[in-house]
């Protein structure tokens, strides 16, 4: 079962947090004395709403009383278990199998057929949480499976956008062979927001 226990006023804190952060970098930005001010603020604003707005929303899926699994929320549990089984698969199966091209544009190594197994694998990691977490319905196990397949999807071909734009291989060198420590969390930054969304949306606020 679904269950947003927080109610309205921890919205409200939220916004309470996020309403400085977006306007404070302009104050900084007068003292500070860097050269391209515009693009100093607009690199600030990128990293907050691309990458700690996201994981944020992710806290309100923490409820008391809400349905546990090992030891943790299973909504949240469920969606970090997708994403990153739907991710693997899906890097497996193109490395072996991969012959048409996803979106080359974007991402060269991006396959079809990787992307479908991964859609298969994962739809078979939902089904083998339903019949393990019996309160919550079959039709919240899909909406969560399609958010993390569909926006998952996307927040991938987005960094693999952002490192073309910026004309590197890796997002950094914390993960070696990852490509980065956002090829991790890609999938998981975009989709985060409308796993949050749909939660509210079943929990009725």
């Amino acid at each position: 079962m679904i269950a947003y226990t927080g109610g309205p006023y921890d919205l409200i804190y939220l916004a309470m947090l996020i309403i400085p952060l977006i306007f404070l970098p302009f104050i900084f930005e007068i003292f500070s004395g860097k050269q391209n001010p515009i693009e100093n603020i607009a690199v600030t604003l990128f990293g907050f709403f691309y990458i700690a707005f996201p994981l944020s929303l992710l806290v309100f899926l923490f409820q008391p009383g809400s349905t546990l699994f090992l030891g943790m929320p299973v909504w949240l549990l469920g969606f970090f278990l997708l994403v990153w089984i739907y991710d693997t698969s899906a890097y497996l199966f193109g490395v072996r199998f991969g012959k048409t091209k996803f979106f080359e544009r974007i991402s060269p190594k991006k396959t079809w057929e990787g992307t479908i197994s991964g859609a298969i694998i994962a739809s078979m990691a939902a089904a083998g949480l339903y019949f393990l977490v019996g309160t919550i319905p079959w039709f919240d196990w899909l909406a969560l499976l399609l958010i993390v397949l569909i926006f998952g999807t996307f927040g991938d071909l987005s960094e693999s956008l952002f490192k073309r734009s910026l004309s590197i291989k890796d997002s950094g060198s914390i993960l070696p062979g990852h490509g980065g420590i956002l090829d991790r969390f890609d999938s998981v930054l975009l989709s985060a927001p409308f796993v949050f969304l749909y939660f509210l949306i079943r929990s009725g606020i």
